[in-house]
């Protein structure tokens, strides 16, 4: 969903915006005709017997992808806005999150609520770097514990992660994956894991096709085999919740190979043209409307941040026509991350765990508990990597010459 978050919404507002603004259409086709560069001749000197004639310079093509000239910058700019304000609100923000490494990106956390209603069972960081268009994802481990929670609560009890979003709500949550990663929770999306399924049913005709990077024997959510598998809604989200087979950080990873799917598939019907875009991307709002209305997504910002971004769309599609556009310049998933984690040793809990070192009691949990999930993500987020964790995808889904 985040992919139509981040490219339906946009290209949506541009083609409802083009049917009820013909007239406006109209007028900036003619703008456009009626301005276009003419040549000069430079003034005869007195002095000089023969006129020099002079053209105006050619502009400097402008290269840059529709998500690059439009989009980005308008995220960002509400991004940056809201960071400004909830530093104004809470002095520890800044604490939390890192300054330098929010440089030039924005973030969307993304929470999958589980069959119980209750619970974030997945619960992704995805932050785009604005300059290169590439996400990389970081993951928190759900039996993570989160002294967060049972401060809000005023209790000694020990919380999960995916605990956090249930008792405190998004406030609560954001507090918690800023300070495990320093990475500014800018957009939230919370939404129930059946929403997966129905959206590849609705979005994406009932198939999408996904790498399973190993075979999967659960006994609750049945038999995948490795390799590239169509599958439909229902086995994509059997898929995305399996981890009785192995462990739930091998369901972290589907999920990862789930979400670079859907980006793919997204990207490749934008750039089928305007009619197939035009088809994706109405089947999508009126999805992401639907659920968000039946309360199955959840929020921190309006939707309306897109209209906008729609306005520039559609001078840019009068102007030019969406067959020249340079490119849509879709945002492409590079790298996926689990944080790494260890037991806390505690005999009667046997999944509890930390992040390395982590010391749940400390006063700041910035410095002393979350401090090696933090140098993990900055490494992750800001290096060059040798490993992207999708080297599976190559050895098992894609076919070798």
């Amino acid at each position: 969903m985040l992919g139509i978050i981040l490219a339906g919404t946009v290209l949506s507002g541009c083609i409802d915006s083009s049917k009820n603004n013909s007239k406006e259409l109209v007028d900036i086709m003619k703008k456009t005709l009626t301005d276009e560069p003419k040549s000069t001749l430079t003034p005869e000197p007195t002095d000089t017997p023969e006129p020099t004639e002079t053209s105006t310079p050619e502009p400097t093509p402008d290269t840059r992808t529709y998500f690059e000239k439009y989009v980005y910058p308008a995220l960002n700019e509400v991004a940056i806005k809201r960071r400004k304000e909830r530093a104004a609100e809470d002095p520890k923000f800044w604490h939390r999150v890192d300054k330098e490494l929010n440089e030039n990106r924005i973030n969307f956390v993304l929470l999958g609520i589980g069959s119980e209603k209750i619970l974030t069972d997945s619960n992704q960081i995805l932050s785009l770097d604005l300059d290169s268009g590439e996400i990389r994802i970081v993951s928190l481990y759900r039996s993570l514990k989160a002294p967060e929670v049972s401060r809000h609560e005023e209790n000694n009890k020990r919380y999960f992660v995916n605990q956090a979003f249930a008792l405190g709500g998004i406030p609560l949550i954001e507090t918690v994956v800023e300070n495990a990663t320093g990475l500014s929770a800018d957009f939230t999306i919370a939404l129930h894991m059946e929403v997966l399924s129905r959206g590849v049913k609705e979005i994406f005709d009932d198939h999408l096709n996904v790498c399973i990077p190993w075979e999967i024997w659960d006994m609750n959510m049945g038999h995948f085999p490795a390799g590239m598998q169509e599958l439909s809604g229902d086995r994509v989200l059997s898929a995305s919740r399996a981890r009785y087979y192995h462990t739930d950080f091998a369901r972290q990873e589907i999920q990862q190979y789930v979400l670079k799917a859907m980006f793919a598939r997204i990207k490749e019907e934008l750039a089928g043209g305007a009619l197939d875009a035009a088809k994706l991307i109405t089947k999508g709002i009126k999805f992401l409307n639907d659920e968000t209305k039946s309360g199955e997504i959840r929020t921190n910002f309006d939707n309306a941040v897109f209209i906008d971004i729609a306005k520039e769309m559609v001078k840019q599609i009068a102007s030019n026509g969406f067959e020249k556009m340079n490119s849509v310049g879709m945002p492409y998933m590079g790298a996926r991350r689990a944080l790494a984690t260890e037991l806390m040793g505690i005999p009667w809990d046997s999944e509890l765990r930390r992040p390395l070192g982590g010391d749940p009691d400390a006063d700041d949990l910035v410095t002393h508990y979350w401090f090696a999930s933090r140098n993990e993500t900055k490494d992750f987020i800001a290096l060059p990597l040798d490993l992207t964790g999708y080297e599976l995808e190559d050895e098992v889904c894609i076919p070798q010459e």
